[in-house]
């Protein structure tokens, strides 16, 4: 065999062959368990991706069944235009967040507008103890209305009182006291004594 290379004998050309053949199949192996790290990494990152878009189809449904609530709630809700559309999870997000602030106003301008059933029932009970009151007063009795105008009831113990057996007990008085205070109202049958049919209501005490 004829050497290619200047001065070499055929036992320096093999040897040399014998390096670079050994040098080869180290790189050969180092190839392969470098595609083999690669090959892992490529599955990882599938794996990551596949977890990444359950996860965000899983987000997306919850902020739809979100957006579902809050149309039964408010009767609309903000849908984004098709042309607007870049990221399902970003949009979802968004229209979340839209309606998050429709939901607000709404129960906003609940809050700012008076309850009607509310106001009427204070002013009639405003108007029933004042009335109440201006008789006791009528009659001249005594009774310390700073008090119990600004202190609970207390029992022994410093605990409140329960007002629901009082209450029971004026209501045997209340209806009495009901023709006294609106005379074209008849009498209940209960009643022990009949009331004057000329009687006036007492004038409210500020």
């Amino acid at each position: 065999m004829k050497s290619y290379l200047p001065g070499a004998s055929l036992e320096t050309s093999r040897k040399h062959a014998n390096d670079l053949e050994a040098k080869l199949k180290v790189a050969e192996k180092a190839l392969e368990e470098a595609n083999a790290k690669l090959t892992s990494k490529a599955d990882e990152v599938v794996e990551i991706k596949s977890q990444v878009a359950s996860h965000e189809a899983e987000i997306c449904l919850r902020l739809d069944q979100l957006k579902s609530s809050f149309t039964k709630k408010i009767g609309t809700a903000y849908q984004m235009p098709v042309d607007q559309r870049q990221d399902v999870l970003l949009d979802s997000l968004t229209i979340l967040e839209a309606n998050s602030v429709r939901v607000h106003n709404v129960l906003t301008s609940f809050n700012d507008t008076p309850d009607p059933v509310f106001s009427y029932r204070w002013n009639a009970t405003k108007s029933g103890l004042e009335v109440a009151m201006a008789m006791v007063m009528a009659h001249e009795e005594t009774a310390d209305w700073e008090k119990v105008s600004s202190l609970h009831a207390v029992d022994a113990t410093g605990a409140p009182k329960s007002l629901v057996p009082f209450i029971r007990k004026a209501r045997n008085f209340s209806k009495k006291m009901i023709p006294l205070v609106c005379p074209t109202e008849a009498p209940s049958k209960d009643s022990s004594a009949a009331a004057p049919a000329s009687s006036s209501a007492p004038s409210k005490v500020q």
